[in-house]
């Protein structure tokens, strides 16, 4: 959903939902990962360093839940990796 919704046409959407389809999908394994990235999302915001979106939280609850490395360029994700053990690929 945040990188479809970065696209500038729907030319570029369809584009890249095609692209976005050809990769495996990865999901919440149970109610529990909500309940993790809503605990991640108040965690951080009690530390004082608070992130923009809950979505953000529960993307990188689930790549914890699925052992999966994060690509992203996003300074919340950084915040998230300061507190909890996020992967993160750098390949680009």
């Amino acid at each position: 959903m945040e990188v479809l919704q970065g696209v500038k046409s729907k030319g570029d959407f369809e584009t890249l939902r095609r692209y976005l389809d050809s990769y495996p999908q990865y999901g919440a394994k149970s109610r529990e990962t909500y309940a993790a990235a809503a605990w991640m999302y108040f965690f951080l915001k009690s530390k004082g360093d608070a992130v923009r979106s809950a979505g953000d939280c529960l993307i990188a609850q689930i790549a914890l839940d699925h052992d999966l490395f994060l690509l992203h360029n996003d300074r919340d994700f950084e915040k998230i990796g300061r507190h909890f053990p996020l992967k993160f690929w750098s390949g680009l």
